[in-house]
């Protein structure tokens, strides 16, 4: 792909993101009223559910806000965002400081999973909100729910298991996830101690899900990297794949283009395209 074509498919993904994609969410998918975003819509913007993701309320706050921080001070982006972070901290946490997955129009809790993707998601919109307000608070917010995340899926018999011990597993979406979510926050906190951490994830990665023998990322291994040849184990999942070597592509540019994270991106790429 020569340079050319490179820059036609950015211009070309810029419009669509700014002039079709974007305003169609923000005429129909702001609860002005309740607060919080409505997600589940039909193609003319007709809600057709209007219970609230606590993955997608963050992922669009964090969105919304690095528009504003990387593309235009736009301070109708910025309200949108500050209208996302409210919801985020008024309506989904229960009383131990843990995040719901689905709350209802209103707010109220609906669903509570066991896993925390919800604080990793929360922790990319505190930070970019952080970076765009200079608000000290939202820095803290961002550190606090990151380091949940972090404690839950660290910490033995915090999540409780779903499997009984006749066999173990391990996921790649846990360090997939951590890469992208310590990345944010080392950039909008301006804090490059996130790195550690980031290599971290990287490497277990590169030592768990990296199967030579069939040429695939693997999405489910057994503790130690084991093959699992069973259907959860043979069960790839290349969106996953695909993402983590994007978010290992951008830890290379970070690292002085570092050659081992070139070949170990690309090679996820070659393996799962």
């Amino acid at each position: 792909m020569n340079k050319k074509t490179i820059e036609h498919y950015l211009d070309k993904y810029k419009t669509g993101l700014l002039d079709d994609i974007l305003p169609f969410w923000i005429k129909h998918a702001i609860d002005w009223e309740d607060g919080g975003f409505t997600f589940c819509l039909d193609r003319d913007g007709t809600v057709i559910d209007t219970d609230k993701g606590v993955w997608q309320t963050g992922r669009f706050t964090w969105m919304i806000l690095t528009l504003y921080n990387e593309v235009e001070k736009r301070e109708d982006w910025l309200k949108i965002g500050k209208h996302g972070i409210e919801f985020l901290e008024k309506q989904c946490y229960n009383e131990q400081g843990k995040m719901y997955f689905i709350v209802d129009k209103k707010g109220d809790p609906l669903r509570m999973r066991r896993y925390v993707y919800s604080e990793s998601f929360a922790a990319i919109a505190y930070a970019a909100y952080f970076r765009a307000t200079g608000i000290e608070r939202y820095r803290e917010k961002a550190r606090e729910a990151f380091e949940s995340f972090q404690r839950y899926n660290n910490t033995p018999g915090l999540i409780p298991s779903k499997y009984t011990a006749y066999r173990l597993s391990r996921g790649m979406g846990v360090p997939m996830i951590g890469i992208v979510t310590a990345q944010e926050l080392r950039l909008n906190l301006d804090d490059e101690s996130y790195t550690i951490q980031i290599n971290s994830w990287i490497q277990e990665i590169k030592k768990y899900f990296m199967n030579h023998k069939y040429r695939a990322v693997m999405e489910t291994v057994g503790p130690e990297g084991e093959f699992i040849d069973h259907f959860d184990g043979r069960t790839l999942n290349p969106g996953h794949a695909l993402e983590g070597a994007w978010f290992i592509l951008r830890e290379a540019m970070h690292q002085a283009h570092d050659p081992e994270l070139v070949r170990l991106c690309t090679t996820m790429l070659d393996w799962m395209w």
